[in-house]
């Protein structure tokens, strides 16, 4: 006879206790069934007392209330250990945020500003150019106009990614949770 074995026997007087008993740790459990029992550490010896001793059932379910609680404990202290190291991801980013927002570098607290206007110069440099190619060669006209809509939308779409961030970052100086436009409409209140 092994643990999975008696594991439907216990199971019927101790659900939890029954399950932990097949799983991959089931010794272990045989172990604090056999002890809660006061008998052998093998699964006939826990099997016989099951069959005999008419108190069985109620030192199970003082063995499955108590693997209950642990289990509630380990999930808690689990959870209390992931939250707090989000928190203190958080506070390290928020650190980071604050002293990039404060800080009188120009070249560390304007990077972004920096990198936009880099763009800005580069696309308008495109912008005469393709300028250029049409008053040159007139034929080309299609092609310059694909490579034009191909300027507006990287330039609105690098426009559109930088007003964000930069609105993100104000909202969390100032102590407010930014809030997208998906998350808006999901938290509307809805007309009853």
């Amino acid at each position: 006879m092994n643990w999975t074995t008696i594991a439907n026997t216990v199971a019927s007087m101790a659900p939890t206790v029954g399950q932990a008993l097949a799983g991959p740790a089931g010794h272990l459990v045989g172990q604090a069934v056999s002890r809660i029992l006061g008998v052998e550490n093998t699964p006939d010896a826990i099997h016989e007392a099951l069959k005999t001793d008419p108190a069985a059932a109620v030192k199970l379910a003082e063995l499955e209330t108590q693997l209950k609680q642990s289990t509630l404990e380990h999930d808690t202290r689990r959870q209390e250990i992931e939250h707090g190291a989000r928190t203190d991801q958080l506070k390290s980013i928020n650190t980071t945020m604050q002293s990039e927002l404060s800080s009188t570098d120009g070249f560390k607290s304007r990077w972004r500003s920096a990198i936009g206007w880099t763009m800005a110069l580069s696309f308008g440099w495109i912008s005469v150019m393709l300028g250029v190619a049409i008053i040159l060669d007139p034929s080309q006209l299609a092609e310059v106009m694909d490579g034009i809509v191909m300027l507006i939308v990287s330039m609105g779409a690098v426009l559109g990614v930088n007003i964000r961030q930069v609105s993100v970052e104000r909202m969390a100086s100032m102590g407010q949770r930014p809030h997208s436009l998906m998350s808006s409409i999901l938290t509307r209140p809805r007309a009853g």
